[in-house]
């Protein structure tokens, strides 16, 4: 973007919405693969319903209502993401890196 330029909520909105879309296409197409590369692939399962959750609230945020709850509700999801990615961390996990 150029030095004035400033993107409007609406805008931001959209492009939320655009990569929700994608990252939720993403984990459930490739759930194994993601889990693998985290080393949480026992949690491949999880990870396709959380691509769910990211297209659903992707497909609300695009809608034509208001975008603020499903924004709240992706930013919930992503505390769950969290959560589940905090066991990836772990010392003694070999995808750790």
């Amino acid at each position: 973007m150029k030095g004035s330029e400033t993107i409007d909520g609406g805008a931001l909105a959209r492009r939320l919405g655009w990569f929700s879309l994608g990252l939720g296409m993403a984990h459930l197409i490739a759930g194994r693969q993601v889990g693998r590369a985290m080393g949480i692939e026992a949690r491949s399962g999880l990870l396709r319903a959380y691509g769910l959750r990211e297209i659903a609230t992707g497909v609300g945020i695009l809608s034509r209502g208001a975008p603020a709850p499903w924004i709240w509700g992706r930013l919930a999801g992503d505390a769950m993401d969290i959560a589940t990615l905090v066991p990836a961390l772990a010392r003694g996990n070999p995808g750790r890196g």
